[in-house]
């Protein structure tokens, strides 16, 4: 139950934030169309990319509270760790944002003679939100199963830096603004749809922004589980069923989605070929998010091993000397693997209650 809840959640979080980070750009290109069909789709789509921010925002700390309850003390631990201004900042930043997009949607009829300046609206907040919050939410998801890339108590700006530019975090916030164009790009179809025979145009034109950035995720997805920890990629190929099972499923899903938008740009714009793209690209976020909760299970249990997602478990070593210590002797901690099976702070721990052990042996 609570594996379908975060599941849910985490799609309706991810959807949300794909359409307030790519749908103004899908705007501003309506905007600049010559006919009056065009405008108003593109107005209502500036007002659905301002609404789906404080949702995403929303489902985001929903979904914080529901690993608060469910999940390993990691998550909050590595939240722990950021300064108070940090939070300040991104406040500020989500704030902005959301203003751009309200201005911009408010002044569409207004500065539709200067569409210059009210396209800048919607740059200054899609850019805003690709730049900053892809890549912090996967270097934080990064810091959870590698908290030692940042050894110190307090993550600065400047040791976040190398971690922003890890590769498992580029290729997840290329892999979320491709999502979000081909998101905004269904969004498109279904308003398109809206409008009969006159809209065939506009549906075509979705089905094209949706297709683009899908074909460029088959390349995007491979570098994407290149990226992930070893243990997750094996569970993905087979060692795990249900997780073997779903992203294959989704690649099928893939697969069928490219396919019904490939015949929607050829001028296919039935509402039955519509309602197939939305099944399937639903389909798609929810198999894909499933992936990466199932995925976290596992970890979490001791399931998932290999890379840098080991286990939360004791390592063989630590095992072996576990009830046996000899006098003169500390336990050892094994410095050529990475210590991300506990925090610093456990290690340190286990460290002196074994010294102290030893010394009343001696």
């Amino acid at each position: 139950m609570i594996f379908l809840l975060m599941t849910i959640l985490l799609s309706g979080h991810l959807v949300a934030v794909n359409l307030a980070a790519a749908a103004p750009l899908v705007c501003v290109w309506l905007g600049w169309q010559s006919d009056d069909l065009s405008g108003r789709m593109g107005r209502q789509l500036a007002w659905i990319a301002f609404c789906a921010l404080p949702i995403g925002v929303f489902l985001g700390f929903a979904l914080g509270g529901l690993y608060r309850f469910e999940e390993s003390s990691k998550y909050w631990e590595m939240l722990s760790r950021f300064p108070a201004r940090a939070y300040v900042v991104v406040f500020l930043e989500l704030t902005f944002s959301l203003v751009c997009l309200f201005i911009y949607a408010l002044t569409w009829e207004r500065l539709k003679q200067h569409r210059w300046v009210h396209a800048l609206f919607a740059c200054l907040a899609t850019t805003n939100l690709l730049y900053h919050f892809p890549p912090l939410m996967s270097a934080m998801s990064l810091l959870v199963d590698r908290p030692e890339l940042i050894l110190e108590e307090t993550i600065t700006r400047r040791l976040l830096r190398p971690v922003l530019m890890n590769p498992a975090v580029i290729s997840l916030s290329v892999h979320f603004a491709l999502a979000s164009l081909a998101v905004s790009g269904v969004v498109l179809m279904v308003l398109g749809l809206r409008f009969g025979e006159s809209g065939r145009k506009i549906v075509a034109s979705g089905a094209r922004i949706a297709l683009v950035p899908t074909l460029l995720q088959l390349v995007v997805g491979v570098w994407v589980v290149m990226e992930l920890p070893v243990g997750v990629r094996n569970s993905i190929m087979g060692n795990d069923l249900l997780t073997a099972v779903m992203f294959g499923a989704s690649l099928f899903s893939v697969f069928g989605v490219m396919l019904v938008l490939a015949g929607i740009s050829l001028g296919q714009c039935d509402a039955a070929a519509v309602c197939r793209a939305v099944v399937l690209m639903g389909v798609i976020v929810l198999l894909m998010v499933g992936i990466l909760v199932r995925s976290r299970h596992l970890s979490k249990q001791g399931i998932v091993k290999g890379g840098s997602a080991r286990t939360t478990g004791v390592t063989p070593v630590e095992r072996e000397s576990e009830d046996v210590v000899q006098p003169g002797v500390v336990r050892r901690i094994c410095l050529s693997r990475p210590m991300v099976s506990e925090p610093l702070s456990a290690h340190a721990m286990a460290f002196v209650g074994t010294t102290k052990k030893t010394a009343a042996i001696e």
